[in-house]
């Protein structure tokens, strides 16, 4: 059984394009203090071998693996705080749109795995909930690390998801910088609380 309801998994690449944007080259993020190596719709590779891991492309044929390696490389030692398309012309690294669907879909699931060991009953939410706390996970991390949505930097949150309060959780997951994500998973839970299954 999916952790997660269907309108999720089939909403969530055009959810996450909407603020992310869509990218089939590799590039570096904007993360601090160390720009993080990124394609797809975000998706952040944290070494080598997650990023070596994807089907990348290079016109059409499977990328070799010595330039899949020296792509890194490049990427590694690379200035960063530019805009993404700054990067295009860097590597011949391409995925293509499934490849980038499927790769954002598995980060989500992965994802949920984490999150419903805090919110066991993550799979009785309301999709819309669903995909807020998603969301939310997603973009700080699942875990309980630094500011992860399930450690202790979100206590106000974490009391609102626990009582299904979605119309509290619309007003406690205002993430730092990111006023854009903010706004999206907020409307999904106020979503929930208009009429979202309990």
């Amino acid at each position: 059984m999916s952790l997660l309801a269907p309108e999720v998994l089939a909403g969530w690449p055009a959810f996450t394009e909407s603020l992310e944007g869509r990218k089939k080259f590799p590039y570096l993020d904007t993360h601090e203090p160390k720009p993080i190596v990124t394609s797809g719709l975000g998706c952040a590779f944290l070494d080598l071998a997650d990023f070596a891991a994807q089907p990348w492309k290079v016109d059409g044929a499977p990328a070799g693996p010595d330039e899949v390696s020296a792509s890194w490389v490049v990427l590694e030692n690379t200035p960063g705080g530019l805009l993404a398309d700054h990067y295009e012309p860097l590597t011949r690294l391409r995925l293509t749109d499934p490849a980038i669907d499927a790769l954002s879909i598995s980060r989500l699931v992965a994802a949920a795995v984490i999150l419903a060991k805090r919110w066991p009953h993550l799979p009785s939410y309301p999709w819309q909930a669903q995909m807020g706390v998603s969301s939310l996970g997603c973009a700080v991390g699942p875990g309980d690390e630094g500011e992860g949505l399930t450690g202790a930097a979100w206590p106000n949150l974490h009391e609102a998801i626990d009582a299904r309060d979605w119309r509290r959780a619309a007003s406690e997951c205002a993430l730092r910088g990111n006023p854009k994500r903010s706004a999206a998973t907020s409307a999904l839970f106020l979503a929930a609380a208009a009429g979202g299954r309990a």
